[in-house]
């Protein structure tokens, strides 16, 4: 399924804000980047489809516990251009396994984060990104296990938006 996924993403139809004026998919990037490279590839894909004014990338996250898949994944941000996208990370137990590539990543190709330590907790950015998008307008989508979206399905109102996780979701994700 994992292998799919980019194809998948290529037949996302882009939304409309008016009739005949498509707009990129708002979209929200979950991934493990620790044992297969499809979660590379799927980074690639997501920056074409975002050069190609098809997908605008909101967020990234890291459900996944190793220490270098962030630094890996902001390196891959930065290599296509978009060194801004906001990247999370996973808080609490979460799954860890060795990388083949995110260490080497991370050490050839420039990023801006040092330690996974200096990311935000993904449940918690995702929040604050969805709070600011209009209603029915985000997809999310996971590579790899799908913790920080159980994390953000359990968060509570805070400074960016009154409603529960699950009733944020509700609302701002497209059903």
């Amino acid at each position: 399924m994992k292998i799919l996924l980019p194809i998948v993403l290529l037949g996302l139809p882009a939304s409309s804000a008016q009739a005949g004026e498509p707009q990129p998919v708002r979209l929200i990037f979950d991934t493990d980047m620790m044992g297969d490279v499809d979660d590379v590839g799927t980074v690639a894909v997501l920056h074409a489809l975002a050069d190609a004014g098809e997908v605008e990338i909101l967020a990234m996250g890291l459900s996944g516990k190793n220490p270098w898949s962030p630094l890996c994944l902001d390196a891959l941000n930065t290599y296509f251009r978009r060194p801004d996208v906001p990247i999370g990370v996973v808080r609490g137990p979460a799954f860890d396994k060795r990388s083949r590539y995110a260490e080497a990543i991370a050490k050839e190709f420039p990023h801006r984060l040092k330690s996974a330590d200096d990311a935000p907790d993904a449940a918690l950015l995702y929040r604050e990104v969805l709070a600011e998008q209009a209603e029915g307008s985000v997809v999310m989508v996971s590579v790899g296990q799908v913790t920080n979206f159980r994390n953000l399905l359990g968060t509570g109102p805070d400074e960016h938006s009154d409603l529960a996780g699950a009733e944020l979701v509700r609302r701002k994700v497209k059903a």
